[in-house]
């Protein structure tokens, strides 16, 4: 629930800004896609183990398993896909490269985050099709087919789905090193001009924020892949599902979420309005004596 509700203000403030006509920035774009495939991962994942809960005997032969599994893989993918072009856009816009080449990519890729977008979503809904029909119907027919063929048809189809398994989280995880890595050479250039100039304390948040965020996705890659890789284990060797693998791949995107609306201006003083909202809301009903509320403004200033 704290997840849900995290990623739904984050959709809110900009859907807000938007039906106002305030212009929409391509980072605001990523943050509210990102936040809704994340509201759908937190819906998927209830639902999920609500009916694996209650309605355990009918959910194995219900189509509802795999309108939930094509959801739930969807969207952890979709995120993923969108946390390497938010790391990409985040790096772009800090960066301080006047190379030609440089600036022409900065440009295209900032004017085209859209087709990025749909481009990732695309991907996802791929993704999520072949590894949840491998999952429902692949591991039937290999159970069937070991009694008469040996099992040789059945591993031939999981090798097919362990490499697109692998290109789906390779992939991005690569595109975030590249962005990383022009992170770190943007900042050891722009070091190395402060110190010419003999003032090296000059603009240095937004790379100090920037390089909190690249450690923080990664530290999200790192959970997502070592989850992923031991749900798999889990679900093919010994027929389970991990409850602490699932707990690991639901808080890490709950912390990252945290940190945007910390990271990002317009979320941060639009929390910090909501708080002071509350606060004074609670001393207007305690009334003269309220000093208790204090921590509350304090907190929201």
């Amino acid at each position: 629930m704290i997840g849900l509700m995290i990623n739904s203000f984050i959709v809110a403030v900009n859907v807000i800004d938007w039906l106002n006509g305030r212009v929409i920035s391509s980072t605001d774009k990523i943050l509210t896609t990102l936040g809704i495939s994340r509201i759908v991962f937190q819906i998927s994942s209830f639902s999920y183990g609500f009916l694996t809960t209650f309605f355990k005997g009918y959910l194995n032969s219900s189509p509802i398993r795999y309108v939930v599994d094509v959801a739930e893989v969807f969207s952890t993918q979709f995120s993923f896909c969108l946390t390497t072009l938010l790391s990409i856009v985040f790096c772009l816009k800090v960066s301080n490269f006047h190379t030609n080449f440089l600036q022409q990519m900065k440009k295209f890729i900032l004017r085209r985050v859209v087709h990025f977008i749909i481009m990732s979503l695309l991907f996802s809904i791929f993704y999520a099709s072949i590894q949840t029909w491998e999952d429902n119907f692949v591991t039937l027919m290999h159970t069937e087919n070991n009694t008469t063929t040996g099992g040789s048809e059945g591993f031939t189809v999981n090798i097919a789905f362990l490499l697109i398994f692998v290109i789906g989280n390779t992939l991005p995880f690569l595109v975030y090193c590249f962005a990383a890595t022009f992170l770190v050479v943007s900042l050891y250039h722009h070091i190395y001009r402060m110190k010419a100039n003999g003032n090296i304390l000059i603009q240095m948040d937004t790379y100090y924020t920037a390089i909190k965020f690249m450690a923080l996705s990664f530290l999200y890659y790192i959970v997502h892949s070592v989850s992923t890789q031991g749900i798999v284990y889990y679900y093919y060797f010994h027929k389970l599902d991990s409850l602490l693998l699932y707990v690991s791949v639901d808080c890490i995107p709950i912390l990252q979420s945290i940190y945007l609306i910390w990271a990002t201006a317009k979320l941060r003083n639009r929390t910090n309005w909501i708080l002071q909202r509350m606060a004074k809301c609670l001393c207007n009903r305690k009334g003269p004596q309220a000093k208790s509320c204090d921590w509350l403004e304090t907190i929201a200033q």
